[in-house]
């Protein structure tokens, strides 16, 4: 069960990743944030609550406040991303961008 749980959190995050950013540093930032977000969020359902503030991201710490922020603002982005293509991306365009 946990190898599902943390693929479908890899595949979110690296589409993610690789849909806002094109350099590495800030590719790896958003992969390593946005799966620690899922975590979170994991673990607040069965508990209601935040088990622990501090997350590592990396060798950087962040707390959920500072990754709920970066996920807002990469939830805006992605958003915005159809528009600056003018075309919402196939389901076959995914294979591309992991892949980059």
């Amino acid at each position: 069960m946990n190898t599902h749980r943390d693929e479908h959190s890899c595949k979110i995050a690296m589409r993610l990743s690789k849909l806002l950013d094109v350099d590495e540093a800030p590719w790896r930032v958003t992969f390593l944030e946005t799966r620690r977000l899922y975590h979170l969020r994991s673990k607040m359902v069965p508990a209601g609550c935040i088990i622990k503030d501090q997350w590592n991201v990396g060798a950087d710490k962040r707390t959920s406040n500072q990754l709920v922020e970066a996920a807002d603002l990469r939830t805006i982005n992605a958003s915005r991303k159809p528009m600056q293509r003018g075309k919402i991306l196939e389901a076959d365009t995914w294979t591309d961008i992991e892949l980059a």
